[in-house]
């Protein structure tokens, strides 16, 4: 089977390094696999001949063809409705199965190009939603092409940090956190350097978390300097530390070695944040703020008890860290966990399995239940993941009777649609 990756740039960002995780792993596990990107950027490895840069969509359709592709996966904020329909009207590609990952679920326009491309979500809460937005019900979508794997998955170094090695994490504190004192926690975040990564009052979460735990650290890649980041130098001298953000995986890894705790809040959520994946794979939990209305699925990511701790605002993040700095032996317990649960669930090989499958599955007619365990497995676990994700929303957003009401409609908004349009296009005209 030959499978093409066709990822927007090689830029940074996490439907680039999806694209390219996937790539690495189907190349080790010696599949026919080239990677495909508009223009060039700082993950293009010009060493490998299976990397390509094309200049147009003609120039991708004709790529293709020369590949003999039978597997083209296309990788984007959307779908990718013209690039989709130049392929899937080429008689020269009737053999050949379309899969898209619109990274942010939102439903295609027109819907009529779901006849031509099969859809793999980034993760059961896009997929959830994706169901819910096109009005199917689970069954329906799993049997409309609708699928869902982890994406970014993560992807170890040969050469990764060991956290149970504790003197390679003292190393790499020394290393990165030279003046930190050693009584406290040390915790921060890695992310995108865009004012959209972080929220408006993340200097002030800082603030709080460095003036109530004296002792402590802060560590972050990609804070953005709008939000305050001189003034943040300036007020904490070495306990707040940070880098610019980088490609460089190898800097990113050992930068989380140092922390104990990884702190996730963006204004907008995440679909399936890569920060939170590499954080947790190499046995660092996260603390992530939930946002019910928006892109969630760090609620999918953070499983209390196993990766860290699901939040309903800033104040919740200062409430866990109170809590892991008086109990070391619950936050040892969740480096541990969040290691094993990554690499059980989320490793690059186990997602490429399971990603391989669905392709076998849709390259049929009519794929069924029955004939494809991958499709049964993925019907078991969106059901599974619907129940707890609402359940859980419900009692972190809407305990209360009133809170609840507000809660069940602000859902069910968020379910619908027009609704979401509606609301999003309301709210993007208020900021102007």
């Amino acid at each position: 089977m030959k499978i093409v990756q066709v990822i927007p740039n090689f830029g940074l960002g996490g439907i680039q390094k999806a694209g390219q995780v996937l790539f690495n792993s189907f190349s080790r596990k010696r599949l026919d696999v080239a990677i495909v990107g508009f223009d060039d950027g700082p993950r293009f490895n010009d060493s490998d001949e299976r990397y390509h840069i094309v200049s147009s969509p003609d120039a991708l359709r004709e790529l293709i063809q020369k590949l003999g592709s039978d597997v083209v996966h296309i990788h984007g904020h959307g779908y990718s409705t013209s690039t989709i329909r130049q392929i899937s009207e080429d008689p020269r590609f009737n053999s050949t199965l379309i899969v898209s990952t619109p990274v942010f679920g939102r439903p295609p326009e027109p819907r009529s190009i779901l006849r031509s491309t099969s859809t793999c979500c980034v993760g059961n809460f896009c997929f959830d939603r994706l169901a819910d937005w096109l009005g199917l019900s689970i069954e329906e979508a799993v049997l409309q092409r609708i699928g869902a794997v982890p994406l970014t998955p993560f992807e170890p170094l040969a050469d990764e940090p060991i956290r149970s090695k504790r003197e390679s994490v003292q190393a790499y504190r020394r290393k990165f956190c030279p003046d930190y004192s050693g009584s406290g926690l040390v915790f921060g975040r890695v992310g995108r350097q865009h004012v959209h990564k972080w929220t408006k009052d993340s200097a002030n979460t800082i603030d709080k978390l460095l003036s109530r735990f004296p002792g402590s650290q802060w560590l972050s890649v990609g804070f953005p300097p709008e939000l305050g980041l001189e003034s943040l130098k300036a007020r904490w001298g070495t306990r707040f530390i940070n880098f610019p953000e980088t490609s460089d995986y190898s800097f990113i890894c050992q930068a989380l070695s140092c922390l104990d705790v990884h702190i996730f809040s963006s204004p907008y959520g995440e679909c399936f944040a890569s920060s939170i994946v590499e954080s947790t794979g190499i046995g660092v939990p996260t603390i992530a703020v939930s946002r019910p209305y928006r892109d969630n699925g760090q609620a999918e990511q953070v499983i209390d008890g196993k990766t860290g701790f699901l939040v309903a605002d800033d104040n919740g993040i200062l409430s866990k860290i109170a809590l892991l700095s008086k109990n070391p032996d619950l936050l040892n317990h969740l480096k541990n966990e969040s290691r094993n649960y990554t690499r059980n669930h989320w490793h690059a090989d186990i997602v490429a399995d399971k990603l391989l499958q669905l392709y076998q599955a849709w390259r049929e007619d009519q794929p069924s239940l029955d004939r494809f365990p991958i499709l049964a497995e993925q019907l078991e676990d969106a059901l599974r993941f619907r129940e707890f994700y609402r359940s859980r929303m419900k009692a972190l957003h809407g305990a209360g009777p009133i809170t609840g009401a507000m809660h069940h409609t602000q859902s069910k908004l968020a379910r619908t649609w027009v609704a979401h349009r509606f609301v999003a296009k309301a709210k993007r005209m208020m900021r102007r």
